[in-house]
């Protein structure tokens, strides 16, 4: 077919246009590779990710620094086999620890939150055997809140204790004769489970309280009773997980 001179201009002007439309269409080349994903926890002081084909076994410190208050660490992942993923505080304590035997994905969950986190080098480590991509990050945040240490030293009686696993206790207070008012004041922060339970001079429970998850208190009037009978009151606590707590008794 013969075009004319002004014929073959316009054709020539319509190429582009037409260039262009095809591939907004995706039609001149399907195996363009497709924009890669944002960089995941971006705004965090320190990102531990990797993607691995078949094993792996590594793993990656962050110093927190001192006077911090809260160390948090979200998480992102996908495994096909098995994986192990472990917190270690400077100490050599394991804070959190997630075993995945199965095809399980994890779409930005607080994986990790640590209350007052000690100072020094935090170490995550990863094991995988299949595949997997993950992404941790790392956020300090805040400063140090009182220590169980350091609360209610001006009590007649206190119950301070951080514990990082499972421990329980019992502890005696003597209410003397001719007391007029017994108070319990509490603080606690409680990542787990845990019971504080205060039983009386009869040995009837005088107050109970059970956390499960998280849970906290801040320098509460945890228990108040005038005139009390005098004798000997037992303080029974549990923790499994992660608790700092601090009662402190007057009279």
């Amino acid at each position: 077919m013969l075009l004319w001179r002004g014929q073959v201009v316009a054709v020539m002007r319509l190429l582009p246009v037409a260039a262009a439309a095809l591939l907004l269409a995706g039609c001149l080349d399907d195996t363009a590779p497709a924009a890669p994903p944002p960089r995941l926890y971006g705004d965090a002081q320190a990102v531990f990710a990797d993607s691995v084909a078949d094993r792996q076994s590594a793993e990656r410190s962050y110093v927190v620094p001192e006077g911090k208050g809260l160390l948090l660490i979200r998480a992102t992942y996908t495994v096909n086999g098995t994986a192990e993923f472990d917190l270690t505080d400077p100490n050599g304590v394991k804070r959190q620890s997630e075993d995945v035997d199965e095809a399980k994905t994890a779409d930005n969950v607080t994986w990790a939150q640590i209350r007052n986190p000690e100072p020094g080098g935090w170490t995550l480590s990863v094991k995988v055997a299949g595949s997997a991509r993950y992404a941790f990050g790392f956020y300090v945040a805040g400063n140090a809140t009182a220590t169980a240490e350091t609360l209610y030293k001006d009590a007649k009686f206190r119950v301070a204790k951080k514990v990082a696993g499972a421990e329980s206790d019992t502890q005696s207070i003597n209410v003397p004769v001719g007391t007029s008012s017994l108070k319990i004041r509490a603080t606690y922060v409680v990542d787990g489970a845990a019971s504080f339970e205060l039983f009386g001079a009869t040995r009837l429970s005088e107050r109970d309280d059970a956390v499960s998850g998280h849970g906290e208190a801040q320098d509460s009037v945890w228990y108040e009773k005038t005139n009390p009978l005098p004798g000997t009151y037992e303080f029974d606590w549990s923790v499994s997980g992660d608790a700092e707590f601090a009662f402190g008794v007057y009279y």
